[in-house]
């Protein structure tokens, strides 16, 4: 089989291609929702054409993240959220899987802000879930343009600490026994972090009130 040649070498991307296709898919789905007004103007043919492209950008980022996850990598995740490891090959794997649940909780919020697996990587040394929660929230590895340091929105902080607490309790859990009942368990942490939002928002800066706030909500889960 012959592959068609890039037309560009991969060297001049300036983020790794894992966290490319994660932007990708995040501006596939942005552009079908900006786009839709307009494009109920255009005609049928030429309005199939461009959502049949969308389609398939959001499709293969999404592939892409699914296929770099495994159950294994979420055990480790959750033992480095909690403090127990710390080695870098625990934080690539805990990175995948923070980027992973990160763009399947965005129903959280309506912000578009991406992470970087790659930076997120670097920024998990941390003696507990808490103090890794504060470092995070306000890190440059979540943004519009991810690794860049840039005033947020109230609404996209909002977002963040919602989505980031709800990645918290999830890890903090007992695992489930396979991949799929794990989604739900991230889902149902998402609804949590939702229904605490006003007990979150207020603790946000205080390591104790978290940690506290974590611990029991991780138990119920």
């Amino acid at each position: 089989m012959r592959y068609p040649t890039l037309p560009f070498p991969l060297s001049s991307l300036r983020v790794p291609v894992r966290d490319a296709l994660r932007g990708l898919a995040t501006f596939a789905d942005a552009t079908e929702d900006t786009l839709q007004p307009a494009m109920d103007l255009l005609p049928e043919g030429l309005r199939t054409s461009l959502n049949s492209v969308l389609e398939r950008l959001e499709a293969s980022g999404q592939r892409w993240m699914d296929a770099s996850i495994a159950h294994m990598d979420i055990c480790v995740a959750s033992d480095v959220v909690a403090g127990r490891v710390s080695t870098g090959a625990d934080q690539e794997a805990c990175a995948r899987v923070i980027a992973f649940a990160w763009d399947h909780l965005r129903p959280i919020g309506q912000s578009r802000l991406m992470i970087s697996e790659t930076l997120l990587a670097t920024r998990l040394s941390s003696d507990s879930a808490a103090h890794l929660y504060i470092q995070l929230r306000t890190s440059s590895v979540i943004g519009t343009l991810p690794g860049v340091p840039a005033p947020r929105g109230a609404e996209d902080q909002e977002d963040v600490d919602l989505r980031l607490f709800a990645l918290m309790i999830w890890l903090l859990a007992a695992r489930a026994d396979t991949l799929e009942d794990e989604q739900k368990l991230l889902h149902l942490a998402g609804a949590m972090s939702v229904a605490m939002k006003t007990e979150i928002l207020a603790a946000v800066d205080q390591p104790d009130q978290i940690a506290e706030h974590l611990r029991a909500l991780s138990d119920h889960l």
